[in-house]
């Protein structure tokens, strides 16, 4: 049964220190919680600029893993304010990269998502930088429901979605990355889903 949940979506820009831009994203996630939010998401690689639009090895060193003081910062708010926060991140992992979304409940990591499926377009070089993720498509149990995430392009595929709601997902999820022209082709897709698999998508865009 659909638990009732106060949502926040959070957007917000970012530099390329990443540290800093954790630091105002997880005070941005703080005032949410004073005002009500018990689940907290944000958009795609919200730590981070878009590096995407070319491909450049120094970009790499804009990842972080799970163990970072950036998603540390998270952890503590999330602990302190009791909330579940949807954390998408550049993650390495052993000598991989992934766009990731970390899910974290009351200060606990209950887990990690990674996108799987990477999109090569003009301005967005993603298979440079990203592996396809690794970790299937879990349902993440939390304080405020079953949470699942599909990260941008996986929107775009449907069994995504289905996988996520058989397995019983309260509600989904999306963080994106995508131009304000395609609005409405994005609109269409993630509603489509919702209907056809009668689940909840929580979509929150990039800004600039």
């Amino acid at each position: 049964m659909l638990k009732t949940m106060r949502i926040a979506g959070i957007q917000t820009s970012a530099s390329r220190d990443v540290d800093r831009n954790a630091a105002h994203a997880a005070t941005l996630a703080e005032i949410a919680a004073e005002k009500g939010a018990e689940v907290i998401g944000f958009s795609e690689l919200c730590l981070t600029p878009w590096f995407l639009r070319l491909e450049a090895e120094e970009h790499f060193r804009l990842a972080r893993d799970t163990a970072s003081a950036a998603l540390e910062s998270f952890i503590t708010v999330s602990r302190k304010t009791r909330t579940v926060i949807v954390l998408p991140f550049f993650e390495v992992r052993d000598g991989n990269y992934f766009s990731s979304a970390a899910v974290l409940d009351s200060g606990e990591l209950k887990g990690v998502y990674r996108k799987v499926h990477i999109p090569d377009l003009p301005l967005y070089k993603e298979r440079f930088y990203f592996s396809p993720g690794d970790t299937d498509f879990p349902v993440f149990e939390t304080s405020r429901g079953k949470i699942g995430v599909q990260i941008c392009w996986d929107n775009l595929f449907p069994e995504g979605t289905r996988i996520l709601a058989l397995k019983g997902a309260d509600i989904i999820f999306a963080p994106t990355a995508a131009s304000q022209d395609t609005h409405q082709h994005w609109e269409r897709a993630i509603s489509a889903n919702a209907f056809a698999n009668n689940v909840t998508v929580f979509r929150v865009n990039r800004v600039g």
